[in-house]
């Protein structure tokens, strides 16, 4: 299967996935971990929580929602 036929067959199952109404986010990433699952090897589903982990431990994008978070509790 060639990158044309790749990258059409994304944007379709993406578009069917938006198209049944879960949110955007959420259906990038299921779209993209289906195709991680099908065409690429085993071992780069590993790096998926590597990649969560470590931006989850990044004090820089905690910062954001902890803010709106006492934000909201002192409001």
């Amino acid at each position: 299967m060639g990158a044309l036929e790749l990258g059409l067959l994304y944007g379709a199952a993406t578009l069917g996935i938006l198209f049944t109404g879960i949110p955007i986010a959420f259906a990038l990433g299921l779209v993209a971990l289906i195709f991680m699952w099908i065409f690429m090897p085993a071992a780069s589903l590993d790096t998926i929580a590597q990649n969560v982990y470590e931006e989850m431990a990044s004090i820089t994008l905690l910062t954001i929602p902890l803010f709106i978070l006492k934000g909201a509790a002192i409001g």
